[in-house]
């Protein structure tokens, strides 16, 4: 249209050529309203995905956290256990030598098997010092169990703060959540 042909229209009705203009604006308002309503229903699907998908991984990582704990109670059961064990067996292995000392001694003051004794003397001061080592390394093993008991009670003490913080995490995820609950009609498999 020419400026003339407007002239024109509007001396002969310019009512007509006001309601197409505002018809126009309707038609683009109505447009740009249904476009801002398309990102926000992707947006909101998108924003629910991830709060899903954050809860999903929390929750797996608070049951992972939750089986790693129990099964700590389980082990240092078992190293206290074998620490009382090895603590007997160190007594035990001491009570071994004494014996096989008064054994030596015994044999000898016999004097008729003494020359027999005498081969069997050798091999039995070399249990001895067999017998010796071995009870010198159960007293280390005695030390480095009670080392790993330690380890492992501030293991599960971390465990448990571990828990506790993720369980935080999962009140803020929540907490986060909360001002994305109106939006649950978007949802087209609700």
């Amino acid at each position: 249209m020419t400026t003339e042909e407007i002239t024109e229209q509007q001396q002969d009705n310019p009512n007509q050529l006001m309601r197409q203009a505002l018809e126009h604006f309707n038609v683009a308002m109505g447009q740009r309203t249904e476009m801002h309503l398309r990102v926000a229903k992707r947006v909101t699907y998108i924003l629910r995905g991830l709060s899903i998908g954050v809860g999903v991984i929390l929750l797996v990582v608070f049951f992972l956290l939750r089986a790693l704990s129990s099964h700590n109670q389980d082990l240092i059961h078992t190293v206290d256990t074998m620490n009382i064990n090895m603590a007997s067996m160190t007594v035990d292995m001491g009570q071994m030598r004494q014996v096989m000392r008064s054994m030596d001694e015994y044999v000898a003051t016999m004097k008729i098997i003494n020359q027999e004794i005498a081969s069997m003397q050798g091999n039995v001061s070399s249990m001895n010092g067999s017998i010796g080592t071995l009870s010198g390394a159960m007293s280390s093993i005695d030390q480095n169990m009670s080392v790993m008991t330690q380890d492992i009670s501030r293991m599960t003490q971390t465990f448990a703060a571990m828990e506790h913080t993720v369980r935080g995490i999962g009140n803020n995820v929540n907490q986060m959540a909360d001002p994305m609950k109106p939006w649950g009609s978007f949802l087209p498999f609700r």
